[in-house]
């Protein structure tokens, strides 16, 4: 007697014969022999609840979380991708080789890439281009900005190239401005509306030394 019985047991399997099973809200399927997996509805939220080991999803076939049967969130395709979907178009997804953004998405990182040393000759590289003609890496020693076709442009209204700890200038360039030289932190030369300028240090005398065959014989 199901309804009168407070413990009823079967002594079979319970076939529902085209008809549902139906709990309250609240009220909650139990699963395992200590209950270990419950399922419930609570009026608003439905909840699947695993108490101990993992909780498996396994599927012949792809893997689908959908918004109704209208719209793809994830899928999951056995031996191939799985894909991460953002109003119902594909964003990302895996491949045999990392992962891909496919068409014209971007990726925003609010934090930062860190990549290891390329000592192999192969990891640890920024590549760009399809052809990996611009290279960005570290080979343990040395920084690399290698570029293998065209003119690397490096393109700004104001360029500076500074010492590691931002202190001390190397070349300052300034759109429709001057492009200055320094030594030792003293800009020593740069360039004007009709030609160059030098500078000697505060107090000192500026000189201009030209040298020939390389600087070997006077």
């Amino acid at each position: 007697d199901l309804v009168g019985d407070t413990s009823p047991q079967l002594g079979g399997d319970l076939a529902s014969n085209g008809h549902d099973i139906i709990l309250a809200d609240t009220d909650l399927l139990k699963v395992g022999t200590g209950g270990d997996m419950l399922i419930s509805h609570d009026g608003t939220n439905s909840t699947i609840h695993n108490l101990t080991g993992n909780l498996r999803i396994r599927t012949v076939g792809q893997l689908q979380i959908t918004k109704e049967a209208t719209e793809n969130m994830i899928v999951g395709i056995p031996d191939g991708a799985v894909e991460l979907y953002h109003d119902n178009v594909k964003t990302f997804q895996t491949t045999a080789n990392g992962i891909e953004l496919p068409g014209s998405n971007s990726l925003f990182l609010g934090g930062k890439i860190d990549m290891p040393d390329n000592s192999s000759g192969s990891d640890g590289k920024i590549l760009l281009g399809t052809g990996d003609d611009l290279q960005i890496y570290h080979d343990g020693t040395n920084s690399h900005l290698q570029n293998s076709t065209g003119t690397l442009r490096i393109r700004g209204d104001s360029i500076k190239l500074n010492n590691s700890a931002a202190s001390e200038n190397y070349l300052v360039a300034t759109a429709n401005g001057a492009v200055e030289l320094y030594h030792n932190n003293h800009k020593s030369f740069q360039t004007s509306t009709h030609g160059a300028q030098f500078f000697a240090p505060e107090g000192g005398t500026c000189q201009v030394f030209l040298y020939a065959d390389e600087g070997d014989d006077n």
